[in-house]
């Protein structure tokens, strides 16, 4: 097929430049699809085509001549090479398609890269506030308990108060005032503690320190 290529593209152009026609062009359309199925580039063709015009133009022909052969000869080459470039063509389109389809993946992929990071953040911020909530709640059920405990040991202690003499009543009672007053004197500091600690776990849990500490 290839050998046979330059033979027939001689035969063609020459019948084209004896008489152009409809015809004529449509076998140098036929040429360049033989072409193109065997592989063949427009530069390929070209030099088939400078082959075919030396051997059809002779050296002592006028310039006139010459010119107007060469002119015919170009309407024929770019016929022939219509079905290349339009090959070209498509695939310079299906080049520019990918191109295109191609930036959209990156810019879809870099939105969702923000949106893993984003929800991430997010994660993050929820577990830090979980964590203080939990934190929070811990440390007031221990003053809770600490509190409960103290109420108890009061009650022994008003108990064994009125089982003495009243001297001895008079000095548990001083005894007594200093142990509750520092007792509710470190309850108290705990308590402002606690309150910084309640930002995340609402207003419920500011109330019933106030209430403690009332």
């Amino acid at each position: 097929m290839l050998n046979d290529l330059p033979a027939l593209y001689l035969i063609a152009l020459r019948a084209h430049l004896a008489q152009s026609s409809p015809l004529t062009m449509v076998s140098a359309r036929d040429l360049g699809r033989r072409a193109l199925e065997i592989g063949l580039e427009t530069l390929d063709l070209a030099k088939i085509h400078e082959t075919a015009l030396a051997v059809l133009v002779s050296p002592e022909s006028s310039s006139a001549m010459r010119e107007d052969v060469s002119t015919q000869a170009t309407d024929f080459f770019t016929e022939a090479i219509t079905p290349i470039e339009k090959t070209h063509d498509a695939a310079l389109k299906t080049a520019r398609q990918l191109q295109e389809a191609t930036a959209t993946l990156e810019q879809r992929t870099s939105e969702l890269a923000d949106s893993e990071i984003n929800l991430h953040e997010q994660i993050s911020c929820r577990q830090a506030a979980e964590t203080a909530l939990n934190t929070s709640e811990f440390a007031f059920c221990q003053l809770l308990k600490d509190s409960l405990l103290l109420e108890k040991q009061l009650q022994d202690v008003a108990r064994k108060v009125l089982s003495t003499d009243e001297e001895d009543r008079k000095k548990m009672i001083h005894l007594l005032q200093d142990e509750i007053e520092q007792t509710l004197l470190g309850i108290h500091v705990r308590l402002l503690a606690l309150k910084k600690l309640t930002v995340v776990s609402g207003a419920s849990l500011d109330h019933e320190i106030e209430n403690i500490q009332r």
